[in-house]
């Protein structure tokens, strides 16, 4: 918020091999590291679904952003747990979209001392 930048809201959803939501994969809760790798290698395999959402306006109001941003989230996976949605196209057709305007507009990576540029795997 105190950047003023947009706001990107992302959802990811997982289905196993027989095309069932997944939450192998969360982090939930008083869940351990230990515990949450052993779910994960246990699991078997999984399809992960990404959709990005339109980029959010800063605002003044970070609580009003938050409800947009869970919002939006909560549209997403609505749109990603539909078969047919996903069969179409559009949700790829977003991404895609998405990724074509980030290339073409690159961003000045943000700086500062509240800035943590660590990659995280």
């Amino acid at each position: 918020m105190s950047a003023s930048r947009p706001v990107q809201p992302v959802c990811m959803m997982y289905e196993d091999a027989q095309g069932r939501q997944s939450t192998a994969p969360a982090y939930i809760g008083e869940m351990s590291l230990r515990q949450s790798l052993d779910a994960l290698l246990r699991g078997g395999p999984l399809t992960a679904h990404v959709y990005v959402g339109a980029a959010l306006a800063p605002g003044a109001d970070r609580r009003l952003l938050a409800v947009e941003a869970e919002q939006a989230v909560g549209a997403a996976l609505a749109a990603l747990q539909d078969p047919e949605a996903r069969r179409s196209g559009q949700i790829a057709d977003r991404t895609q979209a998405f990724i074509d305007a980030a290339a073409n507009n690159p961003q000045e990576p943000l700086t500062g001392p509240d800035i943590d540029l660590t990659r995280h795997a």
